[in-house]
């Protein structure tokens, strides 16, 4: 259903759940702003995210796992579809759904944050950070029951032989998250070293607590 309809259908005086693909995220701020001109409703946005760099991983073996075909090595061709990505800036649309920099750069320019809300999925499950989320949409929080997961990837652990250059390559979007948000996921907060900063060396990127040059 386009989510406009929901103004036709005089929904206007009465909340309305608009789950709504990532591609939303990549609209440019005046279609942001001509979007919710169009839809003369009160919005409340909210925007998950994800370890930048897990979300990268996670898109590369969605992809294998949808075209492996019998007798090819899962981790070798998630290996081939990565190292383009992160050495020659292939696949463009695979990076662009990660931006997370630009793409809430551009819904802050329209929505004030009373209006709009970031949170990292893995923040979600109970406690303190999903109260606060359900206080912002105006709804009860609960403990949700465990539900079967609808997607599931072919386990394969992050190549360690990249890590160094996915940090690297992911630089802008961990350097974004650790300034804007101050509650993050206990295994991005590891990664990051508490908000360190990244140093440079002949081996790649590493997190060094000092800070500095």
């Amino acid at each position: 259903m386009h989510i406009l309809t929901i103004r036709h259908a005089g929904r206007t005086d009465e909340p309305a759940l608009l789950d709504v693909t990532l591609t939303y995220s990549f609209l440019a701020t005046p279609q942001i702003e001509r979007l919710a001109q169009q839809l003369q409703i009160p919005l409340k946005i909210l925007l998950l995210m994800r370890d930048p760099m897990e979300r990268l991983w996670s898109h590369v073996r969605m992809h294998v796992k949808r075209t492996l075909s019998e007798g090819q090595v899962f981790v070798v061709l998630c290996q081939g579809i990565l190292e383009p990505i992160l050495f020659d800036n292939a696949e463009a649309h695979t990076v662009k759904r990660g931006d997370y920099k630009t793409n809430i750069e551009r819904f802050d320019a329209v929505f004030d944050r009373t209006d709009f809300y970031c949170e990292f999925a893995e923040n979600l499950t109970c406690g303190p950070r999903l109260a606060a989320m359900c206080r912002f949409l105006g709804v009860t929080a609960t403990s949700p029951a465990k539900a079967k997961s609808a997607h599931l990837h072919l386990p394969a652990p992050f190549l360690e032989a990249l890590r160094g250059y996915g940090l690297q390559f992911l630089k802008t979007q961990h350097d974004f998250v650790a300034k804007h948000f101050g509650s993050l996921p206990e295994a991005l907060q590891k990664k990051l070293g508490d908000f360190s900063v990244i140093k440079q060396n002949i081996n790649g990127y590493y997190y060094s607590q000092e800070g500095g040059a």
